[in-house]
Formats: C-alpha cells, sequence, structure tokens
C-alpha cells in the first residue's frame, strides 16, 4: 500500500471514478459481438484521516506478484502526475518500479456500450478493510 497526500479532499469521488477505469483490459467475443472488459486493480482507501493506493490484493490479504506492485506503483505515479494526490513515500516505489501494462481508459468511452468493468473485491471487502 501507498500512503499518499490527497491535494483536494473533494476530489476523492474523482480519485476513485478515474481508478475504476485503470487496470487490466482484456477483450473477448461473445455472441458475435466485441466484448471489452476491463478490470480494476487499484483502490484509494482511509483509515482514520490516512489515505492509501492499494492493489486489491492487498485488500484481500493475497500474496502479490512484482507486477502486481508494478501496476499498483503505476496507478498511484499517474494520480501524481495528474496533480490528484502526494506520494509520502515515493522511495518505497523504487523496488518495483512501474509498469506499461496499465491499461487507462479516457474518460469519455466510459460509457460506450461494449466496455464491462469488473471489480475483483465486493463493497463490503472494501468498507472492512484494514491496515
Amino acid at each position: 500500500m501507498i500512503k499518499v497526500q490527497i491535494i483536494n479532499n473533494t476530489r476523492v469521488p474523482i480519485i476513485r471514478e478515474t481508478l475504476t477505469r485503470m487496470g487490466i483490459y482484456t477483450k473477448t467475443e461473445t455472441n458475435n459481438k466485441n466484448v471489452k472488459t476491463l478490470k480494476q486493480i487499484c483502490y484509494i482507501v482511509s483509515e482514520g484521516e490516512d489515505y492509501y493506493i492499494v492493489h486489491h490484493k492487498e485488500i484481500q490479504k493475497k500474496k502479490l506478484t512484482d507486477i502486481d506492485y508494478a501496476r499498483r506503483n503505476t496507478a498511484a505515479t499517474m494520480l501524481e502526475k495528474w496533480g490528484e494526490i502526494n506520494i509520502l513515500n515515493p522511495e518505497e516505489l523504487l523496488e518495483y518500479g512501474t509498469i506499461l501494462s496499465l491499461f487507462i481508459l479516457p474518460h469519455k468511452d466510459k460509457f460506450k456500450p461494449d466496455w464491462q468493468f469488473e471489480s475483483p473485491i465486493t463493497k463490503d471487502e472494501l468498507i472492512n478493510w484494514k491496515k
């Protein structure tokens, strides 16, 4: 998990929504229709006054691979680049770096009918998350 500072607290919902458009992209054909699926991998969670960018496996208490860490780092790095957050301990990102295989769907494409969105965690898991 990456501890972050939210630059503007009113933008937390926007950060949450942005993270729904970052993840792993797959394309399948079902009933002669192309279906594009985006699996969200990172979430913003809070504990008291502290905010964290976490991989879904961290919420589920599963073991992360090097690629999982790199994808999480990339999501946090992009949010920082866009001026939404500050990463409080950037040196923690050095071990795994970032990766180019994180797909980011433009907001204008989110509501196109050929997109499906998956979340690997339930709302209960997200609500009950503890560091």
